[in-house]
């Protein structure tokens, strides 16, 4: 009996780390759904502006650029929304919601039937990254140095790549009015 009871703690355990970073994954693809349509606007935007500026300049570097940010927004538009990650959260979420479900329900008698349901809910569902599980063992002080510098790199280059998405187009401009 003992040895059920530290099996299915166990295994309990396993789960809630897992609905945690699933949770963490559909946060993570959310706020990037968020972010890509601030890109579009934000690049919208800018080509307004260039396109403002060429009219009273009629300089052929704006125009050139005007085409190029009108390339990469529609070929970006069309990747992202490929990306599907409004639906790829919300189908995350109902896995964690359903992992949540078992959690509740199991017990030392029905161990072997959820937790095949369980692996069930996983096959046919999208993993999380392993950002999402070091988020998750970083908050319970379980990780290793290495996972919490994987975490922190992880973090400080999404953050550099966004931050370059947002400059790039001022670089441009910089460059062509220099």
């Amino acid at each position: 009996m003992k040895n059920n009871k530290k099996e299915l703690d166990e295994f309990k355990n396993n789960m809630w780390k897992t609905r945690k970073a699933r949770i963490n994954a559909s946060e993570r693809l959310n706020a990037t759904a968020s972010f890509i349509k601030f890109l579009n606007a934000y690049y919208s935007c800018f080509i307004i502006v260039i396109n403002l500026i060429d009219i009273s300049n009629n300089n052929y570097h704006f125009e050139i650029m005007l085409l190029a940010l009108s390339i990469i927004l529609t070929i970006s538009i069309f990747f992202f929304d490929s990306q599907q990650y409004l639906e790829r959260s919300n189908k995350i979420k109902n896995c964690y919601i359903d992992i949540q479900k078992i959690y509740f329900e199991i017990n030392e008698k029905n161990l072997l039937e959820k937790r095949n349901e369980y692996y069930d809910i996983l096959r046919n569902n999208e993993n999380h990254t392993e950002y999402d599980y070091y988020k998750v063992i970083i908050k319970e002080k379980e990780a290793t140095l290495k996972e919490y510098l994987k975490y922190y790199l992880y973090i400080i280059c999404m953050f550099l790549l966004k931050a370059l998405f947002i400059v790039l187009p001022m670089l441009f401009l910089g460059y062509i009015i220099i």
